[in-house]
């Protein structure tokens, strides 16, 4: 954590550049799989919290910080969107431009209410729960995204889930929101191993059945604060036994 909050938003200004430029390069010169280059965005972009929550010096400096960032870029894409040079490196998927724009929003959304709720509401001592519902959410989304889109072929028909999801990129969503999770577990918990990873299976599966039951993007709002909330009570529940 750094004191200045000036250098704090200079490191999260250059975090945001030193993936995308590069990224979106690669992306042009190797031809890369518009979907791939897309969650990579994901990944990279939603992992920003764990600089919010541990090089800014506050709740306050790391929202305002954050919700500054997001809101340029959303007056960027309102601008300069439809030029030819930025049409060159949209990644949006086809009959979806718009989609960008509100997941923007959405994302504001969801990390001002975590960040309130977990940490200036909650403390410092609870902030870190954040961490399980937000990388859950990144991690989780982008390899569902990436094995269902591209590798997936039987989909869910039934109508309380989303009927673009498939099987593949539900199981995809699973065993990587379970890893995620159980890195969590082993760096801020003590529990034994079994305990582990039960709690993170069970938060990767019911990471995936949010995001199977999500629909017009509302994944990104539901998903993270839904697991941030479920982590929390099975932890806290967990610590009275272990």
């Amino acid at each position: 954590m750094v004191e200045r909050v000036e250098v704090a938003i200079g490191i999260l200004v250059i975090y945001f550049v030193a993936f995308a430029v590069p990224t979106g390069i690669a992306g042009r010169i190797f031809s890369i799989h518009k979907e791939i280059i897309r969650k990579v965005y994901h990944i990279f972009g939603s992992a920003s919290m764990i600089l919010l929550l541990y090089v800014f010096p506050g709740w306050k400096s790391a929202l305002i910080s954050f919700l500054a960032i997001f809101i340029f870029a959303y007056v960027l894409i309102l601008a300069f969107g439809g030029m030819a040079f930025f049409k060159k490196f949209r990644i949006d998927r086809k009959r979806e431009e718009t989609k960008i724009k509100q997941q923007i929003l959405y994302v504001s959304l969801t990390y001002s209410v975590l960040i309130i709720a977990f940490w200036a509401i909650g403390g410092e001592e609870n902030k870190h729960f954040i961490l399980f519902g937000v990388l859950t959410w990144c991690f989780g989304d982008a390899f569902a995204a990436i094995f269902g889109r591209l590798y997936g072929k039987k989909y869910f028909q039934h109508r309380i889930f989303d009927q673009n999801k498939t099987h593949r990129g539900f199981k995809a969503f699973v065993i990587s929101g379970s890893l995620v999770n159980m890195v969590l577990l082993i760096i801020y918990y003590s529990f034994p191993a079994g305990v582990n990873l039960g709690i993170a299976v069970i938060l990767g599966v019911l990471g995936g059945m949010i995001e199977l039951m999500s629909k017009k993007g509302l994944d990104n709002v539901l998903l993270p604060i839904g697991i941030t909330i479920i982590s929390f009570a099975i932890i806290n529940a967990a610590l009275v036994y272990w």
